[in-house]
């Protein structure tokens, strides 16, 4: 990379905060946690926190993304969505914007290379949360 490329991409900075809380309350809604819920603010200020300190262009990977409704939020970064369901309604979900099918108990990216890995509301519906922490 030259360095007038590398100048340009650490000139990307992270989303606004409206923009994200825009990205956050439809993930909110679409989890039924309204904004008057204290875990949406909890979580929320724990992901902006990652938004800022996120360098630009390193890895994100959402494992269990769902609709991928997250991305927006990650913009600065190289963001993967993976999910074991794609193409179809479950439970209210579309999954079409997944980057990658597959188990987010065996995730398909080598050990320690993201940046952050994010699984939100995804332990309940795994067969075995350990393993799937360990994995993430």
């Amino acid at each position: 990379m030259t360095q007038a490329q590398t100048g340009a991409l650490t000139e990307i900075g992270p989303p606004s905060d409206d923009a994200c809380r825009q990205v956050w309350t439809k993930w909110g809604e679409a989890h039924e946690i309204p904004e008057s819920d204290p875990r949406f603010e909890t979580i929320y200020g724990l992901l902006r926190r990652e938004i800022e300190r996120l360098p630009v262009g390193d890895l994100v990977v959402d494992a269990g993304a769902g609709d991928a409704i997250l991305e927006p939020m990650f913009s600065r970064g190289h963001y993967l969505s993976i999910d074991f369901v794609a193409g179809g309604p479950v439970m209210g979900w579309e999954f079409t914007n997944l980057d990658i099918l597959g188990d987010v108990n065996s995730l398909p990216v080598a050990s320690n290379s993201p940046a952050l890995a994010l699984s939100i509301t995804v332990l309940e519906h795994t067969n075995d949360p350990f393993r799937t922490v360990d994995e993430i």
